[in-house]
């Protein structure tokens, strides 16, 4: 009889920073001056939809840009690399598991790459280091 394994807290951490390690090795290829990347990791074996909304409070039609990507077990997926590093923008990174809402993240400093790492009912949100 087989019994689920729960992944711990601690096990989907260890899988983000080895998923982050070796992102990063080849990342740094966000090279449009004055812009940045959003990259998606899914460890799932379901498909998980992601929506990724830039917007600026400064205007009139306060929607830059929306996209919606769909992500399953083992991707790795660069959304977008040309994501605004301008004050006033914001990114809301919204992630849907199984057609239910999971998490939201409202990226308001955008400076480095966001990686956003889905791993059983864990999704982390982390920037990319600085080099």
């Amino acid at each position: 009889m087989d019994v689920p394994s729960t992944p711990s807290r601690r096990d989907a951490l260890r899988i983000g920073g080895v998923v982050i390690t070796t992102a990063t090795a080849g990342c740094n290829s966000f090279s449009k001056s004055g812009s940045t990347g959003l990259v998606l990791h899914s460890a799932l074996n379901v498909e998980t939809q992601v929506m990724v909304t830039v917007t600026n409070a400064d205007r009139d039609e306060p929607i830059l840009n929306s996209e919606v990507v769909t992500v399953s077990g083992g991707d790795q997926i660069v959304v977008s690399d040309d994501i605004p590093q301008q004050d006033g923008h914001i990114v809301t990174v919204s992630v849907d598991i199984d057609n239910q809402p999971s998490g939201e993240l409202e990226w308001e400093q955008v400076s480095e790459p966001l990686h956003v790492i889905i791993h059983q009912d864990n999704i982390v949100f982390t920037v990319e280091p600085p080099d």
